[in-house]
């Protein structure tokens, strides 16, 4: 049984700033997650802040609530996985400019 869904898209622009500043990564990413994008762009950093964006529409919360404890790592295929919270199924994608997630809960 689906018990909610989310979509969230970003203008992968709006993040490069940000970005820039150790507090905010530090207040929006798991270490686990800073790992993850340092080796990447603001493409994959913006699909990452998506995919929080999307599951916190998915639950029907605060992002502000959730940064922290939901955190996405990646399949050896590449799949986006959430580690936490369990039951969430999530897909993320971006083209140069923009970035979008889309998330389950279940």
């Amino acid at each position: 049984m689906i018990r909610g869904v989310g979509i969230d898209l970003l203008d992968i622009s709006r993040i490069e700033r940000p970005m820039k500043s150790r507090r905010f990564r530090e207040r929006v990413f798991t270490v686990g997650e800073l790992e993850y994008l340092s080796a990447r762009g603001a493409e994959s950093a913006a699909g990452l802040f998506c995919a929080k964006e999307a599951i916190a529409k998915a639950m029907g919360v605060s992002v502000m609530k959730i940064l922290k404890t939901v955190e996405i790592t990646h399949a050896g295929d590449g799949r986006p996985v959430v580690l936490t919270p369990e039951n969430i199924s999530i897909s993320i994608t971006h083209t140069a400019t923009t970035a979008a997630a889309v998330a389950v809960w279940f």
